[in-house]
């Protein structure tokens, strides 16, 4: 995508034919993303020859360009075998949600974990669901 850099006017100002922000299918989404962060809008319209194919926003553009839940799964796996000692974890990704399941890890330790997967791209979170006899903690906590 390539962003035509030309005026934003508010809806008060707004006249007939007046640019606008706007993105063109071959543009750097990287540079679009940067563009949607630094206007703080939250869409910017794609087009191409003065005809509009529709919008994108910066959550379509990150979507598009994060790794799937096998792939997150497989990094954090081979992540995790690297590290000494901390190889073992059964590894469950779901949306980016990282779910650890084993023993239930000591504060240090779920530092060092949290740490490493937190680097990985595509993960969205982080639960440790403790293996064995010991109870699985709230799907609603995430340790960051």
């Amino acid at each position: 995508m390539r962003v035509c850099e030309m005026s934003v006017l508010g809806p008060a100002e707004q006249a007939p034919g007046a640019g606008a922000l706007v993105a063109h299918p071959q543009q750097d989404v990287a540079e679009v993303i940067g563009v949607l962060r630094l206007s703080g809008l939250g869409r910017l319209a794609v087009v191409e020859d003065g005809v509009v194919l529709g919008t994108v926003t910066e959550r379509d553009l990150i979507r598009a360009l994060a790794p799937d839940d096998a792939q997150i799964g497989d990094d954090v796996r081979g992540r995790l075998a690297r590290q000494r000692g901390l190889g073992g974890w059964g590894v469950t990704v779901r949306r980016g949600g990282v779910v650890l399941t084993g023993p239930d890890p000591d504060p240090v330790e779920r530092w060092a974990l949290a740490s490493i997967i937190g680097a990985v791209p595509g993960v969205t979170g982080l639960r440790f669901a403790a293996s064995g006899v010991s109870p699985v903690r709230p799907a609603g906590r995430v340790v960051r």
